[in-house]
Order: C-alpha cells, then sequence, then structure tokens
C-alpha cells in the first residue's frame, strides 16, 4: 500500500489501527521501580540517545489522510514534551512509608491515567511519567507503535547491566537446569501434551 500522496508516511498496521479504534485506544503502562534516585538529566540524555528514538514509530506522528487512513509522519522530537515529572502527589495518601506504599501510590497512579488521561496525538504516541518521590518511572506507549514482543525486545537493547555499561543484558533461554533429572521417562509425554 503507497502512503498518502506527497508524503512519505508509513501506513498504520491492521493490528495498529485495531487499536487505534475508540472502542479500544490501548496503551500500555510498563512501571519501572528503581533502587536508586532518579537522575532526570541521565534518563533524558539516556533516552534521546537510544535505540528507542531511532525506530521510527517512536519519532513520529499518526496523521489521517483525506479518506481516514491512518499513517506514520516522521518528526522532529522535543524529548521535554515526553517527559511527566511528577514531584509529589497532591492526595495526602503519597507520602512512603515502605514498598507497600510506594506500591499503592504507583498503582494508583497508574489506575488514574488509565481512565482519565489519552495519549496526545500532536506528539509521538509515547511518554515516560517520572514519580521521584517513588523513584519510579512509568513507561505510556500506545498499542499501535508495537506488540509486546517487539516493545520488550526494543526496551531491553535500551538497558544496560549494572556491571558493565556497554553491555546489553541477557535472557537465560532453553531448559531449566533441573528439568527432566531423575525424571527421564516422566518428560516424555511433555512434548506431545
Amino acid at each position: 500500500m503507497a502512503p498518502p500522496e506527497g508524503d512519505s508516511g508509513e501506513p498504520v498496521t491492521p493490528a495498529g489501527r485495531l487499536f487505534l479504534l475508540p472502542e479500544m485506544n490501548n496503551i500500555i503502562h510498563c512501571a519501572i521501580g528503581l533502587k536508586n534516585k532518579i537522575d532526570m538529566d541521565s534518563t533524558r540524555s539516556a533516552i534521546k540517545s537510544s535505540l528507542m528514538l531511532k525506530h521510527p514509530r517512536f519519532c513520529s506522528l499518526l496523521v489521517r489522510d483525506k479518506n481516514g487512513r491512518e499513517h506514520w509522519k516522521k518528526t522532529d522530537i522535543d524529548i521535554d514534551q515526553h517527559f511527566i515529572i511528577v514531584s509529589k502527589r497532591k492526595d495526602s495518601r503519597s507520602s512512603c512509608t515502605d514498598a507497600d506504599d510506594v506500591d499503592r501510590v504507583v498503582n494508583e497512579y497508574i489506575a488514574d491515567l488509565s481512565v482519565s488521561t489519552p495519549l496526545d496525538i500532536s506528539k509521538p504516541l509515547w511518554e515516560v511519567h517520572v514519580l521521584l518521590e517513588q523513584n519510579c518511572a512509568i513507561l505510556r506507549i500506545h498499542h499501535a507503535l508495537g506488540d509486546g514482543i517487539s516493545l520488550m525486545s526494543m526496551f531491553l537493547a535500551t538497558c544496560r547491566t549494572a556491571g558493565d555499561p556497554e553491555k546489553i543484558p541477557a535472557l537465560v533461554t532453553g531448559r531449566r537446569p533441573d528439568y527432566g533429572k531423575g525424571r527421564e521417562t516422566a518428560g516424555l509425554g511433555r512434548g506431545y501434551f
């Protein structure tokens, strides 16, 4: 399918179009709790130079042509438009004394986002909410940008190990070390059932 006339935008996939329907409008929320205080300058810098902003959909606007067909149109990114910094929640229950309180505040914040705040279509469809008091970042990504596997792959490729800032984290793959030990015959049926 060719992009709209006069535009080099990439068409939105059929699955992406489904997720954009008003009845669906799926937004993925991913909370990331951190041990240390969040350094906003480093965080902005890391995202600016990350693989995420090299991906075309993360630096494109969702636009509709004259026929109502959606496509992605490349745009410049103002990283500050994508960061929402929350210093302290307005409600009196927001101060945290233990991990359960942090979880409660973060969950309440995500619940509020889920029902009250759509993503702004005047910018690419992602945001990073930073809850400074809770040392937590919440990624909000419209599901039209990708599915779970592709987004997690991109997210992991953006991360680095704590021991080596140049090394990408490895995923554990393959069988568990104890798989089938002492139960060689019991494991035969697993491939079939």
